[in-house]
């Protein structure tokens, strides 16, 4: 008897697995857009920033998040994230949205399109301190291109005009200039 319900428990467990992945395959899993090795610490072991995006963002589901994880030397890191800073949908432009992560030492930038008539990009960058081991909002910039080059511009605020910031706490709607 025992001999016999074991093959019957095999297909129930095959048949358990195979439910599982496709369930797993049906779920609205976000989609990995950009992926940079750094060292934002500075401590010479590699970081990494993560970028992931809704599968079908709509208005509902509209933001990428933006992971940064944070390597020791055991392998084992600290995971910051933020789902407010990239905002993934637009239906009225697919040319507009996350471009690039710029990385310079311990800073690091999301590049945005936010517009395009006019053209208007988006910097916003973060500094990892390393005395308290905390990402912070450093800066945040826009720069706009018209037809007529004599209206361009671009301006910049730093943590002197909003304050401190936390990355996991940074929310564009919050920012008071």
């Amino acid at each position: 008897m025992t001999q016999s319900n074991k093959p019957n428990d095999e297909k129930l467990l095959i048949i358990l697995i195979s439910s599982s992945l496709v369930f797993c395959s049906c779920k609205e899993n976000p989609t990995q857009k950009k992926s940079k090795e750094c060292d934002l610490n500075m401590d010479n072991i590699k970081d990494k920033i993560l970028i992931t995006s809704p599968k079908k963002p709509n208005t509902e589901n509209r933001f990428s998040i933006v992971y940064i994880l944070i390597y020791n030397k055991n392998g084992e890191f600290t995971e910051y994230h933020n789902n407010k800073i990239i905002n993934s949908f637009n239906h009225s432009s697919y040319a507009e949205g996350f471009q690039n992560v710029a990385i310079k030492n311990n800073f690091f930038t999301i590049e945005e399109n936010i517009s395009s008539q006019p053209i208007q990009n988006k910097y916003t960058t973060f500094i990892f301190d390393k005395k308290d081991n905390f990402i912070y909002l450093h800066k945040l910039g826009y720069s706009t291109t018209y037809s007529d080059a004599n209206q361009d511009n671009s301006i910049t605020y730093s943590s002197k005009n909003f304050g401190t910031i936390k990355f996991e706490k940074y929310d564009p709607e919050m920012i008071k200039y």
